[in-house]
């Protein structure tokens, strides 16, 4: 499981670990928010479709959601906290993707 704040390379560092050891990459924004733009999914609904995933064999969950994280980390086996240097959160995105990719197109 990798958590960390926005910009701080967690979808990057997901997609290189998940293609490394052949597991799924699973973000949390596609989780927490439905296919619609702006429209959050049900809490009790999120928090069961993240404890499905994570009672996979094999998974890595990233995101900035701390309640919705707290449904697979019973499940984990190694939790990644990035903590941006000072300099990444004066110039947000330092460091991230120029682009980002859609990581799971599973729909939930």
């Amino acid at each position: 499981m990798i958590i960390g704040n926005s910009g701080s390379g967690k979808s990057t560092l997901t997609q290189q670990i998940a293609q490394h050891i052949g597991a799924p990459a699973i973000d949390l924004d596609h989780i927490h928010w439905q296919v619609q733009v702006g429209v959050k999914r049900e809490e009790h609904l999120a928090t069961d479709i993240v404890a499905d995933v994570a009672r996979q064999p094999r998974w890595i969950i990233e995101g900035v959601y701390g309640w919705l994280a707290a449904a697979a980390l019973p499940f984990a086996t190694s939790l990644i906290w990035l903590d941006t240097p000072s300099a990444a959160k004066v110039f947000p995105g330092a460091g991230a993707g120029k682009a980002r990719r859609p990581m799971n197109t599973r729909p939930f």
